[in-house]
């Protein structure tokens, strides 16, 4: 299986720093995405420590040189993997007094021969465009997604409910994490997007598709689409994304 990626941050039109990271480790087949809780004011530092610490877990640990390991033996490293970058970002919160004020979204990629384990934390969000078809392969751990979802406020409602940007979960903001990881086998052709909800939350998804379908054949292309959509849509946050497509 070949795979070619790109991706693109952009600080957006408000903002004064910019709290998102990427990183692809091409060697393992490895890419993730974080987004600093824009409340907490240690938010980017959080984000930028949860990419290099994870990416050092998966470089450092040998089972991730070994995909004949098995996928259940590699799902259970993966979750291992972020459960101790969630140890280390919350550690270092309470090492400089930084408790209840870092936390970041995670979401990342990693694929083992035909399929693909896929792991998330908080609102940033993991797309699969597959024939035509997009998905939303992650949920998000927020209030009006969980309100959306026990059908207490409908979707439309959602982009101007109040309290749009309460996420419930997030790494390195609590003691405990639980995290969302699944596995999918993959198809040639199949175009995956991590993305921050800079982006998710000013581009309807049929808007998204359409960027999607329309700039195929360039990575670079589709995300460059991506972000000056956002940015004419406001660009009310910082707005990040990372595209992989299998070749």
């Amino acid at each position: 299986m070949r795979l070619q990626s790109f991706g693109l941050s952009h600080i957006g039109h408000v903002r004064a720093q910019n709290d998102d990271c990427f990183a692809e480790l091409l060697s393992h087949s490895f890419f993730v995405l974080a987004d600093g809780v824009g409340s907490m004011k240690g938010g980017g530092i959080a984000a930028r420590l949860a990419v290099q610490h994870l990416m050092d877990e998966i470089k450092r640990n040998p089972l991730f040189q070994h995909p004949e390991s098995g996928l259940e033996t590699l799902g259970a490293a993966l979750e291992k993997a972020i459960c101790h970058t969630h140890d280390y970002v919350w550690r270092y919160s309470q090492e400089h007094q930084l408790n209840g004020v870092m936390g970041t979204t995670l979401v990342c990629l990693l694929f083992i021969g035909s399929h693909c384990l896929f792991a998330y934390v908080g609102d940033s969000r993991i797309y699969l465009l597959r024939q035509g078809q997009l998905d939303l392969l992650s949920h998000d751990d927020s209030l009006v997604f969980e309100l959306v979802h026990y059908g207490l406020i409908k979707e439309s409602e959602a982009k101007s409910f109040p309290l749009k940007h309460i996420i419930t979960k997030s790494l390195g903001s609590q003691s405990d994490l639980s995290i969302h990881y699944h596995l999918l086998k993959v198809e040639k052709g199949d175009l995956f997007l991590l993305c921050s909800d800079g982006l998710s939350g000013l581009i309807e998804t049929a808007h998204l598709k359409n960027i999607l379908l329309e700039s195929t054949g360039s990575l670079q292309k589709t995300a460059h689409a991506l972000e000056e959509s956002a940015l004419a849509a406001g660009g009310f946050d910082n707005i990040t994304s990372l595209l992989v497509q299998i070749l």
